[in-house]
């Protein structure tokens, strides 16, 4: 009888074992998955940031700050 209860331990910690893994690797699939969307964002910010006018004077360039000021806000 102390054979078959020990068999059903193991298996429980087995069981319970894998439940962790699989946890763990659904919260490491969600980190990659945000990871990736965050990378896909700063991609476009950055996109959007490069197509702006490079302003030559400090007026127009406190309007281009402004305006990636406003782009970072949206996004």
């Amino acid at each position: 009888m102390v054979g078959l209860f020990e068999a059903r331990s193991r298996a429980g910690v087995r069981l319970a074992s894998l439940a962790g893994l699989h946890e763990a690797l659904a919260a490491l699939a969600a980190t990659i998955r945000f990871l990736a969307a965050s990378r896909r964002a700063i991609t476009r910010l950055r996109a959007k940031i490069l197509a702006t006018n490079q302003p030559r004077t400090m007026t127009t360039r406190n309007s281009a700050c402004k305006n990636i000021k406003r782009l970072i806000a949206n996004n």
